[in-house]
């Protein structure tokens, strides 16, 4: 949007014929308010009249128009992948396509109902000091009574004199033995609320009470998991294997040679991209649905440890040390390395540590004298 262009306007009038895209003139105004809209397309070439190889093969191209008119940048994208830079996902496959709702607006209608009961009840406790009431207005005034002031000072008129002043003003009794019902209403339905979005207070960070062991109560957690885990496989097809997939075939294809910098070995490494078309990518990430604790299950490695303790042949066939260090690093230890002996610190460690044994004095035969 040209800058200039909303002071002129202020001073010269809005045109509201070139906002509305009413203009028949194909030439862009620059001193008027202008739309810039960047667009991902699918296209024929041959179909717009674009002269490109391959014209009648379905291509990409990535267009810049301004006021939906004028196409002042068109460029095809010659990924590998094939994609569109653009990606959108769901993560609920109820069968209503583009009219599914969201988790947002699934909770909206129990929100606006607990909102609702929670209002009515903060308005029956307001009616108790501030309801309907009955007056004399030969002895109070009006303008007195709906005062909301709690140290206001109300004076009396003269026709009051010598009268209980309780006569004057009567305050019509109000009753508000719902107002619990209301509040536990509201409760229930919050509840049903999480019932319906499939969430207990322990996802939720809440606490909860119950005299289930540590063992029952994971068990009970990973029963509970199979809705978010469906959200997250859903969104693992249709939004994390498109990205994955293009970032691989970019740097497959744009990868140029050179160094880059490894903050976890701390020096530069070589990059070739031929190595790297040669290699198989895999990513593994770890979150909410997929934690560190079930990637690696610390107490079921300590029961590797001790298996392998009784068994020595276990020690001999698997790398102890290297799934120690896996679990370390896994569990966030990238600082590890850093205090990893060299191979000549290794020798001398291994030195003053190899165990001495007794040793035996040489015998020699004496000659007899």
């Amino acid at each position: 949007m040209n800058p200039a262009a909303t002071r002129e306007a202020a001073a010269s009038g809005f045109n509201w014929i070139s906002w509305a895209n009413l203009q028949t003139q194909m030439k862009i105004n620059y001193t008027d308010l202008y739309e810039v809209t960047t667009l991902y397309a699918r296209i024929i070439p041959r179909e717009f009249g674009i002269n490109a190889p391959n014209g009648g093969v379905p291509q990409i191209y990535k267009f810049i128009i301004v006021n939906r008119k004028v196409v002042i940048y068109a460029q095809r994208k010659t990924n590998a992948h094939n994609f569109l830079p653009i990606i959108v996902a769901q993560i609920k496959e109820d069968g209503l396509g583009n009219q599914t709702k969201s988790l947002a607006d699934d909770a909206t209608p129990y929100q606006d109902i607990a909102t609702g009961l929670y209002m009515s009840a903060i308005q029956s406790q307001r009616r108790k000091v501030y309801d309907r009431m009955l007056y004399d207005p030969s002895r109070v005034k009006k303008s007195d009574i709906d005062k909301v002031d709690p140290v206001a000072r109300i004076a009396v008129s003269t026709a009051a004199y010598g009268k209980p002043i309780q006569e004057a003003v009567y305050p019509i009794p109000y009753r508000d033995e719902g107002v619990a019902g209301i509040l536990g209403m509201s409760r229930d339905v919050v509840e049903m609320a999480n019932i319906a979005s499939g969430q207990n207070r322990v996802q939720q960070g809440q606490f909860q009470k119950g005299n289930k062991t540590r063992y029952e109560f994971d068990v009970t957690m990973n029963n509970s998991d199979s809705r978010p885990r469906m959200s997250a496989v859903l969104l693992e097809v249709t939004f994390f294997a498109p990205i994955k997939h293009i970032l691989k075939s970019n740097i497959l294809q744009y990868q140029p040679p050179g160094k880059v910098y490894n903050r976890q070995r701390k020096q530069e490494i070589d990059i070739n991209p031929v190595e790297l078309r040669e290699l198989v990518w895999q990513f593994k990430i770890a979150d909410g649905v997929l934690p560190v604790n079930k990637l690696v299950n610390v107490d079921l490695m300590g029961q590797a440890f001790q298996f392998a303790q009784t068994v020595p042949a276990v020690a001999a066939e698997y790398d102890l040390m290297g799934i120690y260090m896996y679990m370390l690093k896994i569990q966030g230890a990238d600082w590890i390395d850093d205090f990893k002996r060299n191979p000549q610190q290794q020798k001398e460690y291994m030195k003053n540590v190899q165990p001495t044994g007794p040793t035996t004095p040489a015998i020699t035969n004496q000659p007899a004298g």
